[in-house]
């Protein structure tokens, strides 16, 4: 009688557990790694440590690697976040399509400003768009076709993983491809330092990162143009682009409470401070 009683407890108790060993939760995530362009990693490290000042016990790692690298990172599961200076292309959806079974979520959460980067002791004053498309593309190849002294423009380009390269090359440049003569430095540092110690040097990044050489002021509505934040917002200087934080389908749990931060009002001042223009509110 007292093992009927003892099985039948046990029973009852199997089945008021049912749910819960049935259905085992997951713990909380703690930890967020977000991966990427190089030009957001000031920008992505602000906002970490103020994210994790605010949430105990969580950890945010930013990595670099370049937009595209930061994107297969993310479809192939070894990031949370991509953080990309350019929009993903068609084959990046499409391989995360086939990969993960769902499209990207999409989070414009900066604005960069394109810069010309020229030797602080160039003398040039500034330059069209025109004239960006034919230096980079190797139509205009001497300094004197521009009002400088003589000499050979030394072309400074960033590597195919950069979204700043990509960037440039499709809307500066019509797509036309670079230079064969271009030099390929393989980060901003390397550009900032190749620039800055030859004379006849050319190259371009973001304006937030632009250390040791003199950005170029742009012609723009007949004026020319250096990228103040007042003109951009004015648009008088068009060198400018969306920075995304992308994820795999629409972010949930760590990565949107994040995402939510970056965009938060905070995330807005933080990406002033850091040299970016926040997203436009609507």
């Amino acid at each position: 009688m007292i093992i009927r009683i003892l099985l039948g407890l046990g029973l009852v108790l199997l089945a008021g557990c049912e749910g819960f060993l049935g259905e085992p939760t997951s713990p909380p995530q703690t930890t967020l790694t977000i991966s990427g362009s190089e030009t957001m990693s000031e920008l992505a490290h602000a906002w970490s440590e103020n994210f994790m000042e605010l949430n105990d016990g969580i950890t945010v790692t930013i990595e670099s690697g370049g937009s595209g690298g930061g994107i297969d990172s993310m479809t192939w599961g070894k990031c949370d976040i991509a953080k990309a200076s350019r929009a993903m292309t068609g084959r990046e959806i499409s391989r995360l399509q086939e990969r993960r079974v769902t499209e990207p979520g999409i989070h414009v959460v900066a604005v960069d400003r394109i810069a010309v980067f020229l030797n602080p002791n160039n003398p040039i004053t500034s330059l069209t768009v025109d004239q960006l498309s034919k230096i980079f593309s190797g139509s205009i190849t001497n300094w004197n076709k521009l009002g400088g002294s003589d000499g050979e423009i030394q072309v400074f380009i960033r590597d195919r993983k950069s979204g700043t390269r990509v960037f440039f090359q499709n809307n500066f440049m019509d797509s036309k491809p670079f230079a064969e003569s271009a030099t390929i430095a393989e980060s901003s540092e390397e550009m900032n330092r190749s620039v800055g110690a030859d004379l006849l040097a050319i190259g371009f990044g973001s304006a937030a990162a632009s250390e040791g050489v003199r950005i170029a002021p742009i012609m723009s509505r007949g004026k020319a143009w250096t990228p103040e934040i007042e003109n951009v917002v004015s648009g008088n200087y068009q060198l400018v682009r969306p920075l995304f934080l992308f994820t795999v389908g629409e972010a949930e749990g760590l990565a949107k409470e994040f995402i939510d931060f970056a965009t938060s009002e905070k995330g807005r001042e933080i990406a002033t401070a850091t040299g970016f223009c926040p997203p436009s509110q609507k």
